[in-house]
């Protein structure tokens, strides 16, 4: 290729690729954070962790609430009434309907 035609190529080529240099992986103020809904294996509710909401008076409830905020870790957790612990991963091979089975 001469000097002559190559300089309109190399141009052309620059202004088309160049837009795929930018963007895509900076975020903005106007970008929304992520939101966890739920995790669960099969087995049971791995997140947002469980906790069981305080009384006025301080005690723990019956009523068993999703953590989702800073706020309802503060206001619900102390240390008479810890966050729940997640469901225990099977040992034997079943699945999650407790039929036997390789869970894997």
């Amino acid at each position: 290729m001469t000097p002559s035609k190559f300089a309109p190529t190399l141009v052309i080529g620059t202004v088309l690729l160049l837009p795929a240099c930018g963007g895509g992986g900076g975020s903005t103020s106007s970008s929304n954070p992520m939101d966890l809904v739920q995790v669960s294996n099969g087995f049971g509710q791995l997140l947002p962790h469980k906790v069981l909401r305080l009384n006025p008076n301080g005690t723990p409830s019956a009523n068993l609430i999703s953590v989702r905020t800073l706020a309802d870790l503060v206001a619900n957790v102390n240390s008479v009434n810890p966050v729940q612990a997640p469901p225990e991963f099977a040992t034997a091979a079943s699945l999650p309907n407790n039929m036997p089975g390789n869970h894997f």
